[in-house]
């Protein structure tokens, strides 16, 4: 991966963590390891300027079945992965709200029309009642629904609120949600069988505006960061420097944490 990826992945390990343990859970993302300098820059097809190119080490891992194929997933999973995601966005943190897995749908007076990436799919009658009883969207009204992103680590199963989690290239920090949330039962996800919490549900959560981390991109350590990483190539830069910067921006970050 490129630089800023890698050191976006690891930010979001590290104030997951924190935002876990502030919460008094037994969720935890899988640790990394080391951001290896690769001494070459990947290039974009897409144009965009050449990057450094990294190895994330990480600690190694099977992942369940059903988040690497079409495969029956179940409601007591899916409930438990809505509820991480739930105590994410009470630190201004998100793992679903970046698009990835989203739906539109729409009450034409007659029926519910979904599309996801403008492809409209075809809801059995049953879900079509579940989602109108979960979401309550009346007639003329169009809802964007938020599929939940979290990737997990081991076998979830077993015990589905002491779980381990990963991959958090898409995970966002987020100040205001707006979106409804949909965590999926079935094997074929775009079937919309499933968990809903609509936002007009008290369950619905918002950043808490003491413990919201959503600010630290505006924050100074941030932002020299972003700049070291940016011209890390042309500079020539030391690693141990942007060490010390990344250890700064989550020391600052997590403090409000700490106290």
């Amino acid at each position: 991966m490129t630089l800023s990826e890698a050191v976006h992945e690891v930010m979001m390990e590290h104030l997951v963590y924190m935002s876990m343990n502030h919460a008094n859970t037994d969720i935890r993302p899988l640790p990394s390891y080391a951001v290896i300098d690769l001494g070459f820059d990947a290039l974009w097809l897409d144009g965009n300027a050449p990057e450094r190119a990294v190895l994330l080490l990480r600690r190694t891992t099977t992942r369940p079945r059903f988040q690497w194929e079409r495969f029956y997933q179940g409601k007591e999973v899916a409930s438990a992965l809505l509820e991480v995601e739930l105590l994410l966005r009470k630190y201004g943190l998100t793992a679903s709200n970046c698009g990835a897995v989203r739906f539109n749908i729409f009450n034409n007076g007659e029926e519910l029309i979904a599309d996801r990436d403008g492809k409209n799919i075809e809801l059995k009658n049953t879900v079509k009642n579940l989602v109108m009883n979960s979401l309550k969207i009346n007639e003329g009204d169009t809802v964007i629904v938020d599929g939940v992103n979290v990737q997990i680590a081991g076998q979830v199963e077993t015990n589905p609120l002491s779980m381990r989690i990963m991959d958090f290239g898409r995970y966002r920090f987020c100040s205001q949600f707006n979106n409804e949330l949909y965590s999926w039962i079935d094997a074929d996800y775009q079937n919309l069988n499933g968990v809903f919490l609509s936002k007009k549900d008290k369950e619905y959560t918002q950043p808490d505006p003491i413990l919201n981390l959503a600010n630290t991109t505006t924050t100074p350590d941030f932002l020299l960061l972003d700049d070291f990483v940016k011209n890390y190539s042309k500079n020539d830069a030391c690693p141990e420097e942007l060490a010390s910067l990344f250890r700064n921006v989550i020391t600052y970050a997590t403090a409000k944490l700490n106290s």
